[in-house]
């Protein structure tokens, strides 16, 4: 028989009094069904706890693996720059030289410019020199 049923048992009857050990299997019968009432409610509290906690593993771990992707796409962004900044340095190291080789060629030009323009104008001396003493 379930508690409550041994309590409907043992309550008198209008027309009879109670006796001592009838009064306190009430009293008994009483203390143990609030003290499962606090139980469930502290089994219901427990429950409510561990729902919580594990709703916050699944989402700490959703947040983990989130995070775990986005490292990876951030190393792998960041190999592709090195790979592009290595390349781009080729191309400047070449741009560089070509640059200087351009440079070179100019300077070379200028001096046989100069290097003509001096012998024209020693020519041009000379010419005149020449006219004047005829």
């Amino acid at each position: 028989m379930s508690s409550c049923a041994w309590a409907a048992c043992l309550r008198p009857l209008p027309s009879f009094t109670l006796g001592p050990f009838q009064e306190l299997l009430l009293e008994f019968e009483s203390a143990m069904q609030r003290r499962e009432q606090e139980l469930q409610l502290r089994a219901n509290d427990m429950s409510k706890v561990v729902l919580t906690h594990e709703l916050k593993v699944k989402l700490l771990n959703k947040e983990l693996q989130a995070l775990r992707e986005a490292g990876a796409q951030a190393t792998e962004r960041l190999q592709k720059a090195e790979t592009e900044q290595v390349e781009l340095e080729r191309k400047l190291r070449g741009h560089a030289q070509e640059l200087q080789d351009l440079e070179a060629v100019k300077d070379a030009r200028i001096k046989e410019l100069e290097g003509k323009l001096h012998s024209a104008q020693l020519a041009r001396r000379r010419a005149e020199d020449s006219c004047r003493r005829k």
